[in-house]
């Protein structure tokens, strides 16, 4: 029975570890796809050809999704840090965009 025990805690000792190692391969890449994504909007930014309509399809888009995610902020009783976190990467490219093609 002694065993029994031992097993089952190495067991659960390994899946833990399968666990912990498949968590840390899957956010390794996300990150790594967040930086490709940000190094294709940079490009892509900087490349457009007409800054002033790709201005107002970004004030558009963004005005949505930060009025969405501001407005599940406000209500929720829980934080939650993706929506501080969406709404600080939204801030971030709306400053790059306005660095790049300042509103006219």
């Amino acid at each position: 029975m002694h065993l029994e025990k031992g097993s089952r805690a190495e067991m659960t000792e390994q899946l833990t570890e399968q666990w912990m190692t498949a968590v840390t391969d899957a956010l390794s890449e996300l990150q790594a796809s967040r930086v490709a994504q940000g190094a294709m909007l940079e490009a892509m930014l900087a490349s457009h050809p007409e800054p002033a309509l790709l201005r107002l399809c970004w004030d558009r888009l963004a005005a949505s999704l930060i009025a969405t995610v501001a407005q599940r902020k406000a209500s929720s009783t829980v934080e939650k840090p993706i929506e501080s976190h969406t709404l600080e990467q939204l801030a971030f490219w709306n400053e790059r965009l306005t660095r790049c093609f300042p509103p006219a």
